[in-house]
């Protein structure tokens, strides 16, 4: 077996590749699925700058409830500000979802509950005449 410097090996390995490209994908997934924490720690260190460690005390310090609405999360998802990056807390999906779709805007927010509080302290009849006045 010949030995290869770093360069010939990274050369030889990329063509390999790129010359096999559904055996690289195969080996991957196997590889990904095998090793499920390394692939979480690398996009928690990529996309959020935190460790598996940092990741694991989040999850301790919330005892695995959601930051908005102390639900236990299946799989929690770590906010963070778009603007600075920095992370915040873990978040379940839908909250999560809540305010990446306000564009983490708190007016928005504000407006939808004031939106919620208007028509869930109504009766059936006064949403009714909203309905009516909302599609003239």
């Amino acid at each position: 077996m010949m030995a290869y410097c770093r360069k010939c090996n990274t050369e030889r390995s990329c063509k390999w590749a790129v010359e096999n490209p559904k055996k690289r994908n195969a080996r991957a997934t196997r590889w990904r699925r095998e090793h499920p924490e390394n692939v979480k720690g690398f996009w928690l260190r990529t996309d959020y700058n935190i460790s598996m460690n940092d990741y694991k005390e989040m999850v301790t310090k919330q005892s695995n409830c959601c930051a908005i609405c102390d639900q236990l999360m299946e799989k929690p998802n770590v906010d963070h500000c778009h603007k600075s990056n920095k992370t915040r807390e873990l978040l379940c999906r839908n909250c999560n979802l809540i305010l990446g779709f306000a564009d983490d805007n708190p007016q928005i927010l504000a407006n939808a509950i004031k939106y919620l509080n208007k028509h869930n302290s109504l009766g059936q009849n006064n949403q009714e005449e909203i309905k009516e006045q909302h599609y003239e």
